[in-house]
């Protein structure tokens, strides 16, 4: 079905605005595209300076983090810590432990920390030959650890999903569409699995490419739990990170599953966005 209908006189009306046409000449070119592309849009909301902002989603959402900070914003983030180990996350920035590349990642945290008919169990965990830990469901550049570290970061991140509950504004960027499937748990997890499993367990994960309904079941699910066991009037803002996927395991060109791993999010977001006010 249609995400929009119009009338006829509706829809006229609104080819006769000017930010109806595309920018084709050089004077609107010179305003609305360069040096940076400027659209316009109707938000049905604003962040105020005393809400509560919960961010989650791909590397994008940690340059979302930034620009909060940097105008005096307060969002869960900045209150998220883990003791220092080698073993933990390689990035500068000690977030980029949260970065969930895939929507279903997303929605399996909130699911663990919020919802009470889920709960994260410690058969999730995948136990590798070398008697390390990993956690598919966090960020795949953290080294595998002992049972011990592995469980540590688990109560930090649910900690931090938590937090969700009580947000104003919940801001969710989308990353890809490439997704990795446990067959033993029957979820989706958050990163490729590393080379150990791929050698001891070839047939556990399976490569998927999501699709449309997919995607947007998974965000309807989020804007269920949100709104089912954290604030009822929450906002919710959602972006599909700009950031190329770095390599496809769909055999395609890396260029044409690009195209169509942030088109296929993005559709499903308008879809979303346009069925809900908040």
């Amino acid at each position: 079905m249609p995400i929009q209908t119009l009338t006829l006189t509706e829809a006229m009306k609104n080819r006769k605005s000017e930010i109806s046409r595309w920018p084709s000449d050089a004077d609107s070119q010179a305003a609305r595209f360069s040096p940076i592309a400027r659209p316009a849009f109707d938000a049905p909301f604003v962040i105020k300076p005393d809400d509560f902002v919960f961010t989650v989603g791909s590397c994008f959402a940690r340059n979302i983090e930034k620009q909060l900070a940097a105008n005096g914003f307060d969002f869960a983030a900045r209150y998220f810590e883990l003791s220092h180990d080698d073993s933990d996350f390689t990035g500068v920035d000690v977030s980029g432990v949260l970065n969930k590349y895939v929507v279903q990642s997303i929605l399996n945290e909130l699911r663990f920390a919020i919802d009470p008919h889920t709960r994260w169990s410690q058969s999730n965990l995948v136990e590798l030959s070398n008697g390390k830990w990993w956690d598919p469901h966090l960020n795949n550049t953290i080294a595998p650890a002992s049972l011990e570290r592995v469980l540590y970061r688990r109560e930090k991140v649910t900690e931090y999903f938590k937090t969700a509950a009580r947000a104003d504004v919940f801001i969710m960027t989308l990353g890809l569409a490439e997704a990795w499937f446990d067959t033993t748990s029957r979820l989706y997890g958050n990163g490729v699995p590393p080379a150990t499993i791929q050698r001891t367990e070839p047939n556990r994960f399976e490569f998927h490419r999501l699709d449309y309904n997919q995607i947007l079941t998974c965000l309807e699910a989020i804007r269920k739990l949100l709104m089912d066991h954290g604030n009822p009037d929450v906002n919710i803002l959602v972006t599909v990170s700009p950031v190329a996927l770095k390599s496809t395991f769909s055999g395609q060109d890396a260029m044409i599953a690009n195209t169509y791993s942030q088109a296929v999010q993005r559709a499903a977001v308008e879809a979303f966005a346009t069925a809900h006010s908040n």
